[in-house]
């Protein structure tokens, strides 16, 4: 109860959810409004857990101007787009590992997987707000995301992690110090209320 408590507060302020949780799952119906647009000075920092064939992070609503999309066919690939110059078409990546946190970084010049860099260089950008598990894609697997963040210019404007208020789960900006709810239907799936050492540690 002693910890409960001691997460549930932040510089003496409760925080408006009740547990934080190892990561927050969509069937592909539920997505999160992040209201932030892509523009070539944003950054994206991600952790997630690969555990279906496609899996959809982050997208605008216009297909191929930016996004984070996993995909696995015969092997291990990620394709990671900024802007229709900065695209990596299907790209076999050998780190690529089903139930395992992978980390993802991506800029207009590169994007970083687990460490091992591969070139973009986009140079125009365009697109809507970005989408959280949305995907401009048909697929519609499951996607876990343990926490993302997304900066503009170099500074953070979210910096969201996975909680639960009851057994409704959001993503919780430590910017803004809000809730981001589903924008989509049925109700996103909740990992286990995370403890010392846990992914989001």
């Amino acid at each position: 109860m002693i910890g409960l408590n001691r997460r549930r507060m932040m510089g003496g302020e409760k925080l408006p959810y009740d547990a934080e949780i190892e990561y927050l799952e969509s069937s592909g119906t539920q997505y999160i409004d992040t209201m932030v647009a892509p523009t070539l000075d944003t950054e994206i920092q991600c952790v997630v857990i690969p555990i279906t064939a496609n899996v959809n992070v982050l997208n605008t609503d216009l297909q191929n101007s930016f996004g984070i999309h996993i995909t696995d066919w015969s092997s291990g690939s990620w394709a990671c787009y900024f802007g229709n110059e900065g695209y990596i078409p299907r790209q076999g990546v050998s780190n690529f590992k089903y139930n395992i946190p992978q980390s993802v970084v991506l800029n207009y010049q590169k994007v970083t997987i687990d460490g091992v860099e591969y070139s973009i260089n986009a140079t125009s950008m365009s697109g809507s707000t970005m989408y959280m598990f949305k995907s401009t894609w048909k697929d519609k697997d499951n996607t876990r995301i343990c926490s993302l963040k997304i900066k503009q210019n170099n500074i953070i404007v979210r910096d969201y992690i996975p909680v639960r208020k009851g057994n409704v789960g959001y993503m919780y900006d430590k910017v803004s110090k809000q809730l981001f709810g589903n924008s989509g239907t049925g109700e996103f799936i909740l990992g286990p209320d995370v403890n010392s050492g846990g992914v989001n540690a």
